[in-house]
């Protein structure tokens, strides 16, 4: 049999034809999916992501003062962007002990927000909605394993319905805006 695809996944997901912004916002979803952590492609992007914050924190405020005066949300800004480059800084650091399979329970938020934008909720208990889950784990690079069995996705699910899926539902509307050109 051959490995799943986002194309595959996104008729899967769409019960047929699939919309051509699934597929789309499938694969950018992919970076977080289904790769270990120390895959050097994902340390590389999470470098460059804390250089990007590096200079946004070192050169916002005097480009902001400069154009039209200060802007009085720059603090929170400034503020949320120092948070995010210690959450970005953290994931580069080599892991300790047992971790939580987070990839997995990101693949399943994944799935559960194309699900929910497609048809307006996500069955979490079917078997299509699991299969699913697995065919999106191999399509964005995860190595199959007995956990795939579809029970097996149970407890990613419950883990990704427990998630702030934001970023996720984000990334999904500003594929289908583009596509609908809204």
């Amino acid at each position: 049999m051959a490995k799943p695809d986002f194309e595959g996944v996104a008729r899967r997901v769409a019960k047929g034809p699939a919309p051509e912004w699934l597929v789309g916002a499938l694969e950018q979803c992919s970076l977080w999916t289904g790769k270990d952590k120390s895959d050097p492609r994902l340390k590389h992007t999470v470098a460059e992501m804390v250089k990007a914050i590096d200079l946004l924190v070192r050169f916002l405020p005097a480009f902001e003062v400069g154009l039209k005066g200060t802007d009085p949300e720059l603090p929170k800004l400034l503020a949320m962007l120092s948070r995010e480059k210690k959450n970005l800084q953290r994931a580069l650091r080599p892991e300790r002990g047992r971790r939580p399979d987070m990839q997995r329970a990101i693949c399943a938020a994944v799935i559960i927000e194309a699900w929910k934008l497609v048809h307006g909720n996500a069955p979490y208990r079917s078997d299509a909605f699991e299969q699913a889950c697995a065919d999106y784990w191999q399509a964005c690079g995860g190595k199959p394993s007995g956990d795939d069995v579809l029970e097996g996705w149970r407890r990613a699910i419950e883990r990704a319905k427990l998630l702030d899926n934001q970023w996720i539902s984000g990334v999904f509307q500003f594929y289908e805006r583009g596509q609908n050109g809204r």
